[in-house]
């Protein structure tokens, strides 16, 4: 499965992980927003449409939580997490990270985007 990144800011120190699986690629990088130096990761773990694919969705979610405690930069969370807002393990990631959930207060937005210490 593949993943794309677009910005009108340089994607500096692009790389990519796999968080725990051989199947679905993050992008991690750095962009400078009026002289922010901010993270970015990526990431599109795969549909928990079988057990298989939950178990390793939420082993992904845990590992992204692991990567980004430790960043000192603002960090923005952006992709296709395949779950809801309301799954523990979204609540877990959300908690654990500090995150804030920009996505519209709309229940078919299509992309959720966080960031922490950003305002």
């Amino acid at each position: 499965m593949g993943l794309a990144v677009y910005s009108k800011q340089k994607l500096a120190n692009p790389a990519i992980e796999f968080f725990g699986t051989d199947n679905n690629v993050s992008v991690l990088g750095q962009l400078t927003i009026n002289g922010q130096d901010i993270s970015l990761v990526a990431p599109h773990p795969l549909p928990p449409a079988k057990s298989s694919f939950f178990h390793e969705r939420n082993r992904q979610l845990d590992l992204i939580s692991q990567y980004i405690l430790p960043l000192e930069s603002p960090v923005i969370l952006a992709g296709d997490l395949n779950t809801t807002m309301w799954s523990p393990y979204y609540k877990k990631l959300v908690c654990s990270t500090g995150l804030k959930n920009a996505r519209p207060r709309v229940w078919f937005a299509a992309h959720l985007a966080h960031s922490r210490d950003l305002p």
